[in-house]
């Protein structure tokens, strides 16, 4: 009888060490003060709105016109914001953001997005989006499970199936934590640069918004996936 209550103790015991483990690593992707993430996601739509200012987009590339412009234009308190964003989000810089290596993170983004047109992997929308050229199902799927490319990054428009499934393969690249190629893979769904910053957590985070945004409706979500890895999350 007391080996049979021991075994027990021991499962019981081993059980809960399990769960502990789970959840601090839950709980790390989910780390980050809310007001420091709904102040950053103010700024970085600031950031994008003055960048929009300079952008310009044509069938054949996307350029930015004025970056000196820019550089007086952006707010040293954006910054600053999308700096503690990135933090709370599992972002891990090399340094701090500046208004130069932010822009430099979006120059080199555009530049890949360039390569993409130039090849034939994209095509231009009439609102200066891109989608990819021989993507028919764009036109006929009313808006729940497709990508959207921009000068910023990706908007990515997953239904309440795929989104789930996309919280599985982040969670699942978090874990193995692999190279950049291949988180950058599952975050962007196939990208030509890959982004400095990436981290098992980052991807921890990002499946964990995408999760709780999914939870509310029924209609799916759509993630904001930015080149300087920053993300906003919406419902559809």
């Amino acid at each position: 009888m007391k080996k049979k209550l021991s075994l027990v103790c021991m499962l019981l015991s081993l059980l809960l060490f399990v769960n502990l483990f789970s959840g601090t690593a839950f709980a790390t992707g989910n780390s980050g003060d809310p007001e420091a993430m709904v102040t950053g996601e103010k700024s970085l739509d600031n950031i994008i709105d003055e960048i929009n200012t300079e952008i310009e987009v044509t069938d054949e590339s996307v350029t930015i016109s004025d970056k000196s412009s820019l550089l007086e234009k952006i707010s040293q308190e954006d910054i600053d914001n999308l700096n503690e964003l990135a933090k709370a989000q599992g972002v891990e810089y090399e340094q701090p953001l500046t208004k130069e290596s932010l822009l430099n993170m979006f120059e080199e983004g555009i530049e890949s997005v360039n390569d993409e047109v130039t090849n034939g992997e994209l095509e231009v929308l009439e609102d200066g989006s891109l989608i990819e050229a021989d993507d028919d199902s764009f036109y006929v799927q009313g808006g729940s499970t497709y990508d959207k490319t921009y000068w910023w990054g990706k908007k990515r428009y997953k239904s309440t199936y795929a989104a789930n499934k996309w919280v599985s393969e982040l969670n699942t690249a978090g874990n193995l934590n692999t190279g950049g190629a291949v988180l950058a893979g599952a975050i962007f769904g196939g990208v030509g640069a890959i982004p400095n910053g990436l981290t098992a957590v980052y991807c921890y985070q990002l499946a964990n918004k995408v999760s709780y945004r999914n939870s509310l409706n029924n209609r799916g979500i759509i993630a904001n996936v930015t080149w300087a890895l920053v993300f906003t999350t919406s419902s559809q």
